[in-house]
């Protein structure tokens, strides 16, 4: 059985008895049966390897940052469908500010219906409600929901792709920049682009 070391509860400076007393009562298997803080130390020496060419480790549960692993932290690379963390992320702050809610209705437009890639196969003038929007994008990655709550929220794609990069520079995203809100068919050459360093704030 895999087990988050998030899971657990604990740093992973923990000592190797309470490693184990903890993963014992978790998976409530006898304590002989546990190699934990072996198998948590090889997991750890995997982080060093080289075969991780970008990386920005931090343990989350630490309100301060207790950096566990930086690798060319900085370098500006494809996001793809992470893309979707900030237009999520958009999506819950208006829904917190009061400017949306889960059971308001979501027209699809001609040109979110249409975006290909990971979806949903909405269509066109369909409607669906925020919170089944919200779960196509966080479960299937669907750029054709995505696009749709950017419509619902800013008007027009484009807009929304402003306040996204109105909200990474108010993060401190130095190495980002976003031309749509899904991810579809970027490059760097395009302008689209983040970092390790970047995705790491953007998701805490």
């Amino acid at each position: 059985q895999m087990l988050r070391i998030s899971q657990l509860k604990l740093p992973v400076t923990h000592t190797e008895e309470d490693l184990k007393k903890k993963i014992v009562h978790t998976l409530m298997c006898r304590t002989e049966a546990v190699q934990s803080y072996e198998i948590i130390k090889q997991s750890l020496d995997a982080r060093k390897k080289d075969n991780i060419h970008y990386a920005y480790v931090v343990d989350a549960e630490v309100k301060n940052e207790n950096k566990i692993l930086e690798k060319n932290k900085d370098t500006e690379l494809v996001p793809a469908s992470i893309t979707k963390i900030m237009t999520l992320t958009l999506i819950m702050e208006a829904l917190e500010e009061g400017k949306i809610q889960l059971t308001d209705s979501v027209s699809v437009s001609e040109y979110a219906a249409s975006m290909g890639g990971s979806q949903v196969f909405l269509e066109p003038n369909e409607t669906q409600t925020v919170d089944t929007m919200i779960k196509c994008i966080s479960i299937a990655s669907a750029n054709d929901a995505a696009v749709a709550m950017a419509e619902k929220i800013a008007g027009s794609e484009p807009n929304f792709v402003k306040k996204m990069n109105e909200k990474a520079k108010e993060l401190g995203m130095k190495h980002t920049q976003f031309k749509n809100c899904t991810g579809l068919d970027d490059d760097i050459k395009s302008g689209h682009f983040s970092s390790a360093y970047d995705v790491g704030l953007m998701s805490r």
